[in-house]
């Protein structure tokens, strides 16, 4: 499988190879181009100095311009320069007459061929040549007088020239391979740092199979992308934790709970088996075991959701609303000496409902450790940093070893009665409600003698952190 690594490498090294080879053919043509443009300077230098003699050369003899090509021709080659790879000779009349070069070993002029393209020239030209492998550019001069014909010609043999272009370009060939070479390397270096949290994101997440890999993603910049990518791995991660152990919870929590009314629905129902007159004694018994498993799935299926984002739906409150309504729906669950104790406050950040249903449970647990004659009291109240939510009653109390206790899943005190109903789940769903809203489940005694229960809830917008 074709790694993110070569690939990003390989989009990036192509179009800088092709760049590369783009530029290197430009600079190629360019200094050819150059060396040519030169190379035409050089010989049209010749033809205008031979121009320029022909307009101011006399004749030493008669004092006058030179009326003969010959002469004319003679007097320019005696007086020309070549270059090392230039050759510079005449003809007159269809013969070449007078000769001179630098180094060049190329006899261009005893070329009958060459000779006789000059010859058929009528005006000045400009042009290449080849002879003897070699690449030639000349320029051919006609001269005209009237009792004679002649050419100038000068020739130039680029091959020197442009072998020095060769090299060059194989010089700057060579540093571009080192240059890709070295970019090629740096590149998969860098690459390599880039995507390592990627890998280590594959790697974490085919080692984690049920949620609980301990490992997090770390040692990145947070403000960079890779960085947000892992911390929202993370977060991720923390989020699947987090389900996976409120499932598993569920799971032996259910069991745990559960076996005990299925094996007594069971052993009824195998009682009604071997004597059907039981039927009518045993009916009861596993309809009220039916309903007591009802309502721990109802609980436990509460408690898992506490774990969700959509747990708390916050709202614009007033906690002395919030009060009144629950007074109203407790006054109708049991006859018991009822008071409200409120106060005057601001709205607030609250889920009206979830806090409602937290009251509603303190108030069935204050109705469950009272009798008739008892009082409960339903309030809240404010401090520099909560709103605090309670019911308190004039029942037994909760012991103070017991109270951290008593929050926890399926934990009843040694303090309650035996025919007292419920599935140990009551203050646990509260707790989860008030940890929803930044807060906490509080204990505490009773101005009215027996226990006082609530919530604390924080006045500023709670955090929800971790339930995104």
């Amino acid at each position: 499988m074709k790694s993110a690594r070569t690939s990003i490498l390989g989009w990036v090294l192509i179009p800088v190879s092709l760049a590369m080879i783009a530029a290197l053919a430009l600079t190629s043509a360019l200094l050819t181009q150059n060396v040519v443009t030169k190379t035409d300077q050089q010989l049209s230098q010749e033809a205008q100095e031979l121009s320029l003699l022909s307009e101011r050369a006399i004749d030493p003899e008669s004092g006058e311009s030179y009326t003969r090509a010959s002469e004319l021709l003679e007097i320019y080659i005696r007086r020309a320069v070549p270059d090392n790879d230039e050759l510079i000779f005449v003809i007159v009349n269809g013969e070449v007459t007078e000769r001179t070069s630098g180094e060049v070993g190329l006899r261009l002029d005893r070329n009958p061929e060459f000779v006789s393209l000059v010859t058929s020239l009528d005006e000045p030209y400009l042009g290449n040549y080849s002879f003897e492998d070699a690449s030639i550019r000349f320029v051919a001069i006609p001269v005209q007088s009237a009792s004679d014909t002649g050419f100038m010609v000068a020739a130039i043999v680029l091959d020197s020239r442009m072998r020095s272009i060769q090299e060059t370009t194989l010089q700057l060939a060579i540093l571009m391979l080192i240059a890709l070479a070295a970019a090629a390397l740096v590149g998969w270096i860098v690459a390599g740092r880039i995507l390592k949290p990627i890998r280590d994101l594959g790697a974490m997440t085919r080692r984690v199979r049920d949620g609980t890999a301990p490992e997090r993603l770390s040692g990145f910049n947070s403000e960079s992308e890779i960085g947000g990518i892992a911390k929202d791995f993370n977060r991720m991660l923390d989020r699947t934790a987090e389900a996976f152990d409120s499932q598993k919870r569920f799971v032996d929590d259910a069991g745990h709970e559960l076996k005990t009314p299925l094996t007594i629905i069971r052993g009824h129902l195998d009682l009604i088996r071997a004597n059907p007159s039981e039927e009518k004694n045993s009916m009861p018994i596993i309809e009220d075991e039916v309903l007591r498993m009802t309502r721990i799935v109802k609980d436990l299926q509460t408690l898992t959701k506490s774990s969700e984002p959509s747990f708390i739906q916050l709202a614009e409150v007033i906690p002395g609303d919030v009060v009144d309504e629950v007074f109203v729906k407790a006054a109708a669950l049991a006859e018991r000496n009822w008071s409200l104790n409120t106060v005057d406050a601001k709205p607030l950040a609250l889920d009206r409902q979830r806090v409602v249903q937290a009251l509603i449970q303190l108030v069935d647990n204050a109705i469950k450790h009272t009798t008739d004659k008892d009082s409960i009291e339903i309030g809240c109240r404010l401090n520099s940093e909560f709103c605090e939510f309670y019911v308190g009653d004039s029942g037994p109390g909760i012991p103070k070893d017991s109270r951290s206790q008593v929050v926890s899943r399926f934990v009843r005190g040694n303090w309650t009665s035996e025919d007292t109903e419920g599935s140990g789940l009551g203050l646990a769903i509260v707790s989860a409600i008030a940890q929803g809203h930044g807060g906490e489940v509080f204990i505490d005694e009773s101005k009215l003698g027996g226990a006082e229960v609530g919530l604390r809830v924080k006045l500023d917008k709670p955090s929800l952190e971790g339930k995104e």
